[in-house]
């Protein structure tokens, strides 16, 4: 058997059963945004990482050296923030083939450095090797929380309102916008290609998020609503339903889904990339988040759907038809 036949997500699920924390200080391993460690008295370790390879998840010619180091950072401190935790240190290993001249990793850190410097972050180790072909990047970052603060996927709740901390699907259309298969005038694009190469880490709304203690689970959407909407839904035995009049689009998305008969839905659903966080909350606390947020920071909150009972996942669209979503965003095998 192959690994596409048992598919990215069931091949850590038998990782997850197979290899359980044997270390009482092990809070989390494995199916989380984050691994998670008891530190001292009620503080916890948060530690994650994540590999970008050439050709998978980047393209050379499609990218300036400074844009894939902030990219390559920003992707894992959003890790960091769907725990609500605050990053610390940072360790950088590259594999670095012929091709990749000093220049271009001296620019790569500079790009990395605007948000070192942005969130006070150590960069204090990792790894060189040399690459026959492809350019590999992997990092790992530390950082910390309160115990009792930490959000985790599993908490989701029968009747939690499914809210999202941002527009869905520019990212992805910046995918395409890159790779040549979409073109808009010159704002448009730049407007696109930003939103997939510059993505913001939301360090701040997270936090803000786990101090209030209002919401029951997070997640970033790195993969896509209908994978990440799953792994909430499968760690915490529960369903959900979106209605597709309530996902919320920027306005460019908006214009080019009229003009350009693009399709806004299927990159919200299962293009990935945008880096908002997901939230459950009980219906009784969303007011007070919502004022939480309004209070403490510029960023919108979008109320798209409810948790159920079962483990399906359905779409109300706007014709009124209530459909299965059963496609997976991004998986790597």
């Amino acid at each position: 058997m192959n690994l596409e036949e048992i598919g990215e997500f069931r091949f850590i699920e038998y990782l997850k059963k197979t290899y359980a924390p044997n270390d009482l200080d092990i809070l989390k391993g494995i199916g989380d945004d984050t691994a998670v460690f008891l530190k001292e008295n009620d503080t916890a370790l948060l530690l994650t990482t994540d590999m970008l390879i050439e050709n998978i998840h980047f393209k050379i010619s499609n990218m300036s050296p400074e844009d894939l180091g902030f990219k390559s950072l920003s992707v894992n401190l959003s890790d960091i923030a769907a725990m609500g935790g605050i990053p610390k240190n940072v360790f950088i290993s590259l594999a670095i083939p012929d091709k990749i001249n000093y220049e271009f990793i001296n620019n790569f850190f500079r790009g990395m450095d605007e948000l070192i410097k942005q969130f006070n972050l150590s960069l204090i180790g990792g790894d060189t090797n040399f690459s026959r072909n492809d350019f590999i990047i992997n990092v790992v970052i530390t950082g910390v929380a309160k115990k009792n603060e930490i959000l985790y996927r599993d908490g989701a709740k029968v009747k939690d309102k499914i809210l999202v901390t941002g527009y869905l699907g520019d990212s992805s259309c910046g995918l395409d916008v890159y790779d040549g298969k979409l073109k808009f005038n010159s704002n448009y694009e730049k407007y696109f290609r930003n939103a997939h190469i510059r993505p913001k880490p939301q360090i701040k709304e997270g936090k803000i998020i786990a101090e209030s203690k209002i919401a029951n689970s997070m997640i970033d959407l790195s993969d896509g609503l209908a994978s990440d909407l799953r792994h909430i839904c499968i760690q915490s035995g529960v369903g959900a339903v979106i209605f597709e009049n309530l996902i919320p689009y920027s306005d460019f998305m908006k214009d080019i889904s009229r003009s350009k008969n693009v399709n806004a839905l299927d990159y919200a659903l299962y293009g990935g990339e945008d880096y908002c966080l997901l939230i459950t909350v009980s219906p009784e606390y969303k007011n007070e988040l919502y004022n939480v947020f309004n209070s403490k920071i510029n960023t919108p909150l979008f109320e798209i759907g409810e948790i159920v009972k079962g483990d399906n996942i359905e779409i109300v669209l706007n014709s009124g038809e209530r459909k299965a979503i059963s496609k997976m965003g991004f998986q790597h095998f």
